[in-house]
Order: structure tokens, then C-alpha cells, then sequence
């Protein structure tokens, strides 16, 4: 029979904030109220506090992304649901039955894949909308990106003139191109923020976002979101911003020349960061955060060193950063079966500080540690223990043995 919505509401709200919920002890409450004859209104019958307290007790399995997860708002529970990662392999819709244990009534277990499966039929038919749109719209080019992309080229191309060459400034470019791209990008944006790997003290977060920022490669907000929506949409559709199913020129540069749909998806799925006031900074400032540190250089070093330090730094970091998107999704091999066509290359690992183990990094979104056989040289997760081993890294996540 139909229940009132406040009824339930109250109780399991009750149970929510004054046990540790069990999976038991969420189907006793809910069988109890006839609640499996209805699964739909567990979307709006739990608010959000009780919605993050339920799901952390019912497993800590189901936690990936805190952003889409915890705050998801109620609304979005099934969605949670779907989008939820077992900590040891890819996404399993069928492990979020298997977290009820025994306890689980075949009623009950019937209600969740019904649940389960209209929201995945509902989630395919969005997407398949989506895909729908962006193929019969023509992208508009995205000028800005356009015009900064090819004059920072042309700028480097000024390395070329012996009037501007450097020794002192070819070493400080080296030394920089590790402090944007290997601690900021590859440690701090990617496997800090974006992941959530490991968790440091706020002031080395804070140290790392900001030279991520150095490296000029957008918004730090918009950064996260679009690699967040990669792994969820990876090679599927025009929700993954570079997909790799368009080609090598696509997800290497070309994605980022358009005004592609994955935009309007980045709010949603950023809501741990974009809050955030320094981030927020960061996001807004990050240009001229980047002309300052060019005066800088000019005044202290003169020209050369602007060329070097500054354009010729950014090209072979952004290009770098870009042979992940593209080059680590057609050359190398793959050592575990994922549903995009990530693969391992060992070139692209040396130049991004362990970044072209991508097929395992897709395998194993979570994992601090990228490279996983002994050959399988990661830079980056050498960083992270070191920082483990001085207390200032803890939490960090690893595939299970």
C-alpha cells in the first residue's frame, strides 16, 4: 500500500541521525513502512543531511568524487547511484545490491534493480539527446582560446633567434616546466583535486593549485569539471571534451578550439571546489597571474628569459598535458580491460611525470599511484610518498593487492 511521504521521511531521517546505519537496518526500516513497493520516493524522502549519513554508513565503497556523491542533492539519488565506483574496479551497478548483503529480501532487491534500471535507461536517453544536439549543431569556434593558443606559439617560436638564447634560462625553463606541470598539473590539479587521491594540509593544497595555475591551462574550476566529465563519459560521447573517437588532432588540441557542450556540465560536478575563494581566484586571475610573473622575469632577466620561462615553458607543458588526452588513447598497450581505449605509453610517462600510464589510471580513477609494475616508472607517486613520508599526505588511495 501507498505511505505518506512525511511518515517516511521522519523515521528515516530519525534512524539517519541517531544510529550507524546498517544496510540491515535501512531494509528493516524501510520494509517495515512498505517502502520497497515504492522505490521512486527515496529520491525525495531523505534530506540531504540524512542522505550523506545513510550512504557513508551503508559502505564506504560507494564514495568516489565527494562532489558528486555527499552533496549530491536528493533528487539526484539514483544518479548518485549510478555514477557511485567500487573502490577495486569500474563502475558496478550491480555492486550497489551486493553492498545489502543477505539481509537484502528478493522484494527489495527486485524494487533496486527496477530502480536502477529505469535510471539507466533514463541516463542513456539523456545522453543520447545530448549527442543528438551537439552532432546536428555546428560548434562555434572559440576565438579566445584561438587567438591565446596560437600567439603563445608564435611566441615560442622567438627561442629560435641566437639573440635569445639562454643557458641559465633553458635550466629555469626546465626547473619550471617540473613546478606547473609535475606538482601543479600532474600532483596538485589531477591527482589532488580532480581525484582526490590523497588529502594534504590546506596549505599545501592551496601551494599546489597555484602552481598548477602557473601553467596557464584555464580555469582551475573549469579543469577539474572537464576531467571529471572525461572519465564519465570517456570515449562515448560529446560530454567527454577531448574523446578520443574523434581523432588524434581532436582530443590533442582541436576540442579546445570549439565551444563544445561539456561546458554547461561543469558546475554540477565541481560543487567540492567552486566555492572555494582561492580557487574562485585562481579560476579568475589565472592570465594575468601569468603576465605578472612575465614583468617579473623581464625586469629581473630581461627578454630571453620571458621567452623561455614563459612561452616556450607553456607550449612543451600544454603539449605535454595534451599527449595524455591524445596520444595515451592510440599508442602503447593495456593492461586492463576498460570501457574507452586508454592505453599505457611509456614516452608520454616521462614527459608528464608518470601521467601516460593512462590505462591503469583509467582502471583505477582513485589511485594515487599510476604505475603499477615495477617498470612502470611514476615521478608523481614518488612525490606523494615522500610528502607521506614527511606527514604531509595521508588518506592516499591504492588499488587493492
Amino acid at each position: 500500500m501507498a505511505i505518506g511521504s512525511g511518515c517516511v521521511e521522519h523515521r528515516l531521517n530519525h534512524l539517519a541521525r541517531s544510529t550507524q546505519p546498517t544496510p540491515q537496518s535501512v531494509i528493516i526500516e524501510l520494509e517495515t513502512k512498505n517502502f520497497v513497493l515504492q522505490p521512486k520516493f527515496l529520491i525525495s524522502q531523505l534530506n540531504r543531511k540524512s542522505f550523506s549519513i545513510l550512504i557513508q554508513n551503508l559502505g564506504e565503497h560507494l564514495i568516489f568524487e565527494k562532489s558528486i556523491f555527499y552533496k549530491a542533492c536528493c533528487r539526484d539519488f539514483p544518479t548518485a547511484l549510478l555514477n557511485a565506483k567500487h573502490r577495486y574496479s569500474q563502475i558496478y551497478h550491480s555492486f550497489i545490491l551486493a553492498q545489502f548483503g543477505q539481509a537484502c529480501t528478493k522484494t527489495v532487491r527486485d524494487s533496486i534493480q527496477t530502480l536502477i534500471r529505469e535510471f539507466q535507461s533514463a541516463s542513456h536517453q539523456k545522453s543520447k539527446k545530448r549527442m543528438t544536439i551537439a552532432t546536428q549543431e555546428k560548434l562555434q569556434y572559440n576565438w579566445k582560446h584561438v587567438i591565446s593558443l596560437a600567439g603563445l606559439h608564435i611566441g615560442a617560436l622567438f627561442a629560435f633567434l641566437p639573440s635569445n638564447f639562454n643557458w641559465t634560462a633553458v635550466g629555469l625553463t626546465v626547473f619550471m616546466h617540473w613546478i606547473t606541470g609535475g606538482l601543479g598539473i600532474t600532483l596538485g590539479w589531477h591527482r589532488l583535486l580532480t581525484h582526490r587521491s590523497f588529502q594534504t594540509p590546506k596549505f599545501v593544497e592551496y601551494f599546489l593549485a597555484f602552481c598548477g595555475a602557473l601553467a596557464c591551462q584555464g580555469g582551475i574550476i573549469d579543469w577539474v569539471g572537464l576531467h571529471r566529465l572525461h572519465h564519465t563519459h570517456s570515449d562515448q560521447n560529446a560530454i567527454d571534451p577531448h574523446n578520443a573517437q574523434n581523432g588524434f588532432w581532436w582530443s590533442h588540441l582541436g576540442w579546445m578550439l570549439y565551444k563544445g557542450p561539456a561546458h554547461a556540465e561543469i558546475a554540477r560536478c565541481t560543487k567540492d571546489i567552486s566555492s572555494d575563494p582561492f580557487y574562485q581566484f585562481l579560476q579568475n586571475y589565472f592570465l594575468p597571474i601569468q603576465i605578472v610573473f612575465g614583468v617579473l622575469l623581464y625586469f629581473a632577466a630581461g627578454w630571453p628569459f620571458v621567452v623561455w620561462v614563459i612561452f616556450v615553458r607553456l607550449i612543451l607543458v600544454y603539449h605535454c598535458t595534451w599527449f595524455v588526452n591524445s596520444a595515451t588513447h592510440k599508442f602503447g598497450y593495456r593492461t586492463y580491460e576498460t570501457k574507452d581505449s586508454s592505453t599505457n605509453c611509456w614516452w608520454v610517462a616521462v614527459l608528464t611525470y608518470g601521467e601516460g600510464w593512462h590505462n591503469n589510471h583509467h582502471a583505477f580513477q582513485y589511485s594515487a599511484r599510476h604505475g603499477m609494475k615495477w617498470w612502470e616508472i611514476d615521478f608523481t607517486w614518488m612525490t606523494i610518498q615522500v610528502l607521506e613520508a614527511l606527514g604531509l599526505a595521508s588518506k592516499v588511495k591504492l588499488p587493492a593487492k
